[in-house]
């Protein structure tokens, strides 16, 4: 049995971020996302829920893999007297958290190919051993959703996060307007 793809979930480099590294990027622009906010809105509303405007903003979407509309696909291979199979899974979302590694990883991830939309797992078996490959694409996708529930767990901690990590922004610009109107006030502007 030979399985198609490369490890998801698994890899930690320059091309494959650890998922906390893409987390980090969408927090790390929460001042800018602060400071864009038009200073008359900025002042209609309270800290707590400007955090939360920009919280959101910046939130990050965990990968949404409908399972259910999976396609699954046998094909002979010619040389060998092998058959592939395989099962094609839509997703929506970044397919870089395809290949980013979680904070707490299965010990051993799923391969699968991400073609376009899709993450496609597959085996290549004796054309006699067609039950394992059934076994194997059942045991690929439960771990998938596995891998995916961890991953979510992990995004959904660092989104819950954002408006607390946001505040400390607002409350600096809510000083500096503060300080602006003070000023224009004291100069007849």
């Amino acid at each position: 049995m030979t399985e198609l793809g490369r490890r998801l979930f698994a890899s930690a480099s320059l091309r494959h971020p650890l998922l906390a590294e893409l987390l980090a990027q969408s927090a790390a622009t929460l001042k800018q996302r602060v400071n864009e906010i038009d200073a008359a809105e900025f002042a209609r509303q309270s800290d707590e829920n400007i955090a939360e405007l920009v919280g959101a903003k910046a939130a990050f979407k965990a990968l949404e893999v409908p399972f259910d509309k999976a396609k699954l696909s046998v094909e002979e291979v010619h040389h060998n007297n092998t058959v592939k199979a395989s099962k094609s899974i839509p997703y929506f979302g970044d397919s870089a958290l395809w290949q980013a590694k979680s904070e707490r990883p299965l010990h051993s991830p799923p391969k699968a190919e991400v073609r376009g939309q899709a993450v496609v797992v597959g085996v290549e078996v004796s054309a006699v051993d067609i039950d394992q490959a059934k076994g194997y694409l059942d045991k690929a996708t439960t771990q998938l959703a596995e891998c995916l529930t961890l991953q979510a767990k992990q995004i959904d901690r660092h989104n819950a996060a954002l408006p607390r990590a946001a505040l400390p922004f607002v409350k600096e610009r809510r000083k500096r307007l503060v300080q602006l109107a003070y000023l224009s006030q004291a100069l007849g502007v």
